[in-house]
């Protein structure tokens, strides 16, 4: 906890020269003030529900790059498609449940309005990740991912390690909600985490960093989105998080081999 408060603090209030500057003192004063306010309401709280949703954003450069690898045809289908994808995706609600130990992250299941296309329907819910169920254990340093397999309907459980993301720490700051976060990158992956909700938890299977982590894009995408979360809300009592049981165990380069083997066969 206080290495993660220092090294907060040394992100957000350092310059590159190593000189305070007025801006500088005053957003250390505006940092400090706000990691008062909330972190002493965060740890007084030992469990929280926070509710995610898709939002579209732009990323032209890379909508660009699309557009000239595969064509004007490619292009506009896809934005035709996504259209349909993002009206339904934008309404639902993706919810992590978390304790001081462990995470459960899941979307929240509402029955398919009859004039929308299955399948349609099924990518929105993938836009947050909504066709798994992840739980997440501090102590154990495990992701456990459960899911229905597309083509064989089999329910399985795939193991990881909650640390298994290589991450990029770096000097942006931004704020989500009340809550100061910092930018974090690992590959193709950029997340918005607070050291001052201090659990290493996030939406969609993500973690391993010193603070929760409010927002989740993937860095080259077309159309892009973002999981962001809308709304916090702390429990007086701890919650109890249930580890999912059901479904076949296996890890998840076990799992990757598995489905690489059924495509090489068909």
């Amino acid at each position: 906890m206080q290495n993660a408060v220092i090294a907060f603090f040394n992100l957000v209030c350092r310059p590159k020269n190593g000189t305070l500057k007025f801006i500088e003192i005053m957003k250390f004063i505006f940092t400090i003030t706000i990691y008062i306010l909330y972190s002493l309401n965060s740890f007084s709280q030992q469990s929280a529900k926070v509710i995610y949703k898709v939002r579209k954003i732009e990323n032209a450069s890379f909508a660009q790059e699309m557009r000239e690898k595969y064509g004007d045809g490619f292009y506009l289908n896809r934005l035709k498609r996504h259209r349909k994808i993002y009206a339904i995706a934008k309404d639902f609600d993706f919810r992590l449940n978390f304790n001081k130990n462990d995470a459960l992250y899941e979307w929240v299941e509402e029955q398919p309005d009859e004039t929308n296309n299955k399948y349609i329907f099924e990518l929105a819910k993938m836009l947050g990740s909504g066709h798994s169920i992840f739980y997440q254990n501090k102590k154990d340093n495990l992701i456990l991912a459960q899911f229905q397999e597309v083509g064989t309907n089999s329910l399985f459980r795939e193991t990881s390690s909650l640390n298994k993301y290589q991450w990029d720490i770096t000097q942006e700051t931004d704020t989500i909600l009340v809550y100061p976060v910092i930018k974090a990158v690992s590959r193709n992956v950029e997340v918005w985490f607070t050291p001052t909700i201090p659990v290493p938890f996030g939406p969609a299977g993500y973690g391993g960093l010193p603070g929760l982590i409010l927002k989740k894009r993937y860095i080259k995408q077309f159309p892009a989105y973002e999981l962001v979360a809308t709304e916090i809300r702390f429990y007086r009592k701890p919650i109890k998080i249930e580890k999912p049981k059901k479904g076949i165990l296996r890890t998840e380069k076990e799992g990757r081999a598995a489905r690489i083997k059924a495509i090489d066969k068909m």
